[in-house]
């Protein structure tokens, strides 16, 4: 049997998994083959996501208080100082959790908030998409109200997409600007030869006139 589950931490910050995923009847039934022997071997995989990695490359800065709740980079502060004024709910969420969990929490979501604030548009290569995924995705396990927030982010991540789009119409505004050129050049020059074709029929057509059409044909004699 594969299961899958997610683990979420709860308000106690952890979580149990499965209450149940086989009925004890099941298991113990030998034709199922979970028993083996009176043995049950249970195979687990874990994979943790990505966006946990970067607790791993902490800042090397001056660490300052912030608010009582715990120390984060002094270069986060500012941008802390901005939004949890703006929304108040991001110091409550925590405030009954440990404070190294605070103190991560808020260094994850200072450092989301300094890579907004000091990033232009124009910045915004592959790599720097990749980066903010990942501050993204180690900001959400910290499960903060962020629903001010996700909109914005979310935007930014496809702007890139947006300007590969732009890039893309550019470049077929190009190539057709330049086919109707050359479709231009390649009628200019068949208006040419249409008006040396037209003096040409002309010049035929008078002396084709000079012909007599009832003079008889006949033949020649020597």
């Amino acid at each position: 049997m594969d299961v899958e589950h997610e683990f979420v931490a709860n308000h106690n910050g952890w979580a149990w998994g499965f209450k149940s995923f086989v009925l004890l009847s099941e298991l113990c039934d030998r034709d199922k083959g979970y028993l083996i022997n009176d043995l049950c071997v249970v195979e687990v995989k874990v994979s943790v996501r990505n966006g946990i990695k970067i607790l791993e490359d902490q800042e090397t800065g001056e660490l300052i208080d912030f608010r009582g709740l715990g120390r984060v980079e002094k270069t986060f502060v500012p941008f802390l100082e901005e939004v949890c004024s703006s929304y108040p709910s991001l110091l409550e969420c925590h405030k009954k959790r440990s404070r190294t969990f605070i103190q991560c929490a808020f260094t994850a979501l200072g450092r989301l908030l300094r890579f907004l604030k000091t990033t232009k548009a124009k910045d915004m290569t592959h790599d720097a998409c990749k980066r903010l995924q990942l501050l993204w995705e180690e900001l959400e396990t910290f499960k903060f109200d962020l629903v001010w927030l996700e909109p914005h982010v979310q935007s930014v991540l496809v702007m890139k997409k947006r300007a590969g789009r732009v890039d893309r119409l550019r470049e077929d505004v190009e190539i057709l600007e330049n086919e109707i050129k050359r479709r231009r050049d390649v009628l200019a020059a068949a208006e040419v030869d249409l008006e040396a074709a037209k003096r040409d029929l002309a010049k035929a057509e008078e002396e084709f006139k000079k012909i007599d059409m009832d003079t008889e044909l006949g033949y020649p004699l020597t």
